[in-house]
């Protein structure tokens, strides 16, 4: 730890030593802008972010657990003092099971999981920032041969690839870290809830009360980033509560190094980086006092990746996912409607969306009395109020940058998600009310033992029976394809599909389905050499289902591959996704005389033979 005293502020004496921080300090923030605005191309960033993001990502993450076991040493009181008692500990772990157990693991939003599992599986085989999308499986090892930058931040794939590099490859392994990750969240907000309140029973509140959420079952079973997110947002509040109790430069390495993996966890969390340069800035103020640890000046440098990938929406438009009348990701215009999709979520008794009205009830009620409680609190002042105001003006600030999103109504499931964060702040913000009541520790009390009963009345059970993704055929057409790969795993396939990153991520040779008419020669060469056990191509398929009394899919691809049905899955009426297996692929002359030239030369020459594998890898 440094043991150089603080420099003063303003007219105060300053150490020589700490005014040598204050400039590197002030260098190494010029530096890191002119590196994330002004250093580097657009094809320059991409390089960059690609083999530099993992090791941004991984000094992070070890100097934060450094610094967090420098916090802990000799602190095992600690643990009391936050309210983790036997009983505490034993509904965090009974919590975190029946969340578990509500719904099967695996991908629920299929157009973000399966891609965070391919970038996962590349930075565990190769430590590159990249999404892969070309693999094959080459004498029983797979290589991974193409992918690009993807939009999504990379703290979460990193997390996933090092399960990967200590516990062996698995597909679903975003879940495995979900899975750790519950009884880890279920105890922070507990903690939470327990500052706020000054009371343990504000602590099960929090716990319970978010529990009767179906949203949380579903994300705690997914292989998203959700609840990391949800997991940074309270670690940075703890962090925060703790610098400002007793400012440390540990403490304040902590509070940094979570708001730099903070900024990598969700789009829009980078907003939680200047939540938490208001909380040293408030720390510097009332002491009187600057505080510059050697970590300190090289965390703006740690987030160089975070703007450098976001110039790829500016290179790649297309990463926006904009509809056709969509005029620009974000528009004032868009707040108003999705406003009312949010309280079509929030109040929904359909049962037909992940939400939960008690939450959104109780959230209603602790903001009309708010104020007065306010005025009259017995727990207004003091680092955990100040520090969960701020966070809360951060989490309220980021759920109106989404209300400005062109896809920001969540209502749609596939957005749903994007109110997690809000629902923490909805969370807290009722257990800080009610504990101030002027018989908050009983009101307390009462509500968490309704919460529990709600949850296990209610909630669960409506989490356990209903996948909120009935409409959503991605997801549906997504686990069948999984079934079907796992099934024939034993068979060296070769797969080609709408959803390619999904063969990917399982470790089975695959290319997109676009890309089969050009790459066609190839495939009927392999097929010939017997690279592949089989050859299946996956593919969507709208009918006219009054048109046949016998609904048998016809494949839309080029008609020169022949292929025979060998499994279809009716999505919704008129709407099917079918598997065809490749019988051979018909060419032209002067292409078949191609492949019997190749195939002369593999059965010649071993050595030919590997070089025209890997040449001609579809």
């Amino acid at each position: 730890m440094n043991s150089q005293p603080p420099t003063q502020v303003g007219g105060f004496f300053m150490f020589n030593n700490q005014r040598i921080k204050c400039v590197l300090l002030g260098l190494s923030v010029l530096l890191a802008l002119y590196c994330a605005m002004l250093a580097f191309s657009p094809e320059a960033a991409v390089k960059v972010v690609k083999y530099s993001g993992y090791w941004f990502v991984l000094v992070a993450f070890t100097l934060l657990l450094v610094n967090l076991g420098r916090c802990f040493k000799g602190r095992r009181s600690q643990w009391r003092q936050w309210g983790l008692e036997p009983l505490a500990l034993l509904t965090i772990l009974l919590g975190s099971v029946m969340l578990l157990l509500t719904q099967k693991s695996g991908y629920k939003i299929v157009m973000d999981e399966p891609v965070l599992s391919a970038t996962a599986l590349q930075m565990h085989l190769h430590r590159e920032a990249m999404t892969a999308t070309r693999g094959y499986d080459v004498g029983g090892s797979f290589r991974l041969m193409g992918g690009y930058i993807d939009k999504r931040p990379y703290f979460y794939p990193f997390l996933v690839s090092l399960l990967h590099d200590l516990t062996g490859y698995r597909p679903l392994q975003g879940a495995v870290l979900n899975a750790l990750l519950t009884p880890l969240f279920l105890g922070l907000i507990f903690i939470a809830g327990r500052m706020l309140s000054a009371s343990k029973a504000g602590g099960y509140l929090a716990v319970w009360l978010f529990m009767t959420v179906p949203l949380l079952g579903m994300v705690v079973n997914s292989a998203g980033f959700d609840l990391l997110n949800l997991v940074m947002i309270l670690a940075a509040l703890l962090a925060a509560v703790a610098y400002l109790q007793e400012p440390k430069y540990e403490r304040l390495n902590v509070l940094l190094l979570t708001a730099v993996l903070l900024a990598q966890t969700r789009y829009e969390s980078v907003i939680y980086v200047f939540v938490v340069a208001i909380v040293v800035y408030m720390a510097w103020w009332r002491r009187r006092r600057i505080m510059l640890s050697k970590t300190a000046l090289i965390v703006p440098l740690l987030l160089i990746c975070v703007p450098l990938q976001h110039t790829l929406f500016n290179e790649y438009p297309q990463m926006w996912q904009l509809g056709e009348d969509t005029g620009a990701p974000f528009m004032v215009s868009f707040i108003s409607p999705n406003l009312v999709h949010a309280s079509n979520y929030f109040f929904s008794i359909s049962g037909e969306l992940p939400n939960s009205l008690m939450l959104s009830l109780l959230f209603s009620l602790s903001l009309l009395i708010a104020i007065p409680v306010f005025v009259v609190s017995k727990h207004g002042e003091g680092e955990v109020v100040r520090s969960f105001f701020l966070f809360g003006a951060g989490i309220f600030a980021s759920f109106i940058l989404l209300m400005a999103y062109h896809w920001g109504q969540i209502d749609d499931i596939a957005a749903t998600r994007i109110a997690l964060p809000f629902m923490l702040l909805q969370v807290l913000f009722s257990v800080w009310v009610l504990g101030n009541l002027s018989k908050g520790r009983v009101v307390l009390r009462y509500m968490a033992w309704g919460s529990f009963l709600f949850f296990v009345s209610f909630a669960r059970p409506r989490t356990a029976g209903n996948s909120f993704l009935s409409t959503a055929d991605l997801s549906i057409a997504v686990d069948w394809q999984q079934e079907k790969m796992a099934a024939n795993k034993h068979v060296s396939l070769f797969v080609a599909a709408p959803q390619f990153i999904l063969p990917v991520s399982e470790k089975i040779s695959a290319i997109a389905l676009q890309e089969i008419t050009e790459r066609k020669k190839e495939i009927e060469f392999h097929r010939q050499l017997g690279t592949f056990g089989e050859i299946w191509f996956f593919d969507f398929c709208a009918v006219d289902p009054g048109s046949v009394t016998e609904l048998k899919l016809v494949s839309s691809f080029d008609p020169s591959f022949e292929c025979e049905l060998i499994g279809q899955l009716k999505l919704r009426e008129g709407y099917y996704i079918g598997l065809w297996r490749l019988v051979r692929v018909q060419l032209a002359d002067a292409e078949t005389a191609e492949i019997n030239q190749w195939l002369q030369a593999a059965r010649a020459k071993p050595d030919a033979k590997v070089h025209l594998y890997l040449e001609t890898l579809p």
